[in-house]
């Protein structure tokens, strides 16, 4: 309430001194998008959490799990209906959080939308500055929120495996900190592809990398130094090859493996 209070209190005071400007249309253009960039943000985040637990929840085939029993021998156990519950409220209120944080950035997407090109290249990637003011923002943003709602979803999803008992954990004798996971086809294929993308939402990081080094402040110079373009982007490039590999790997592990200990990929990567 108090942050829609405060929202609100702002939003009054800028249309006042729009109005009073002449200037009502390019308000009323700055909250479309503000609108505009939470709700496809929001909607999305939510059907992509939703859907993941959703295909997760499909794995319950009895309407009551045992979690484990107490000190005096009870089980502990728990209705299945409680996870359809808790599924959409947490996928709603994290796409919530998402959508309201990446709305914070507007005018970064308008610029987008609307940037043109300089006419003037990069030396070293041969890119359009208008890539740098006005693109690369926005991608690097969308990467780290896409990275996390993926995380999200991947230790969601596990963790409502593990509780329907679709993913079982077993101590190996010399290796007590590194227990067997045993998955079957279907969770393996679920878990298999998440772990794909994050690698590939990695790897998209990776190769934002480059043009960062244009965008670094090193602490005697702005730019890429000498370090960078003959020893750092080598192997930004060599990583981000791995990294695509990996997430190939990891994907066609879970396909053609009949027990997966873990990705591929993500042990490449590790």
């Amino acid at each position: 309430l108090f942050t829609l209070l405060g929202w609100g209190v702002d939003a009054w005071t800028d249309w006042l001194w729009f109005v009073e400007a002449g200037y009502l249309p390019v308000f009323e253009k700055s909250i479309r998008a503000q609108v505009l960039t939470f709700g496809v943000t929001a909607g999305l985040a939510f059907l992509f959490l939703y859907g993941n637990l959703r295909l997760a929840r499909a794995s319950f085939r009895q309407p009551q799990l045992v979690l484990g029993s107490t000190v005096d021998g009870r089980p502990v156990i728990v209705e299945s209906r409680r996870i359809d519950n808790f599924a959409p409220y947490g996928s709603l209120v994290l796409a919530l959080m998402t959508g309201l944080s990446v709305a914070g950035d507007w005018m970064e997407f308008l610029k987008f939308a609307y940037g043109v090109p300089f006419g003037v290249t990069d030396p070293i990637f041969g890119r359009d500055i208008s890539f740098y003011v006005f693109r690369f923002p926005i991608w690097d943003e969308l990467q780290a929120r896409m990275f996390m709602l993926t995380l999200l979803a991947l230790i969601g999803s596990f963790g409502v495996y593990l509780i329907s008992g679709n993913v079982v954990l077993e101590n190996r004798w010399g290796f007590a900190l590194w227990p067997r996971v045993e998955f079957n086809a279907r969770v393996r294929l679920h878990l298999a592809l998440l772990v794909s993308l994050l690698l590939l939402l990695l790897a998209f990081g990776t190769w934002l990398d480059g043009p960062r080094m244009l965008l670094s402040d090193s602490g005697v110079f702005f730019g890429a130094g000498y370090a960078d373009i003959h020893a750092r982007l080598p192997f930004i490039r060599v990583k981000l090859v791995i990294l695509v590999a990996g997430a190939l790997m990891a994907a066609l592990h879970a396909v053609v493996s009949r027990r997966w200990l873990l990705p591929s990929g993500l042990a490449i990567y590790v």
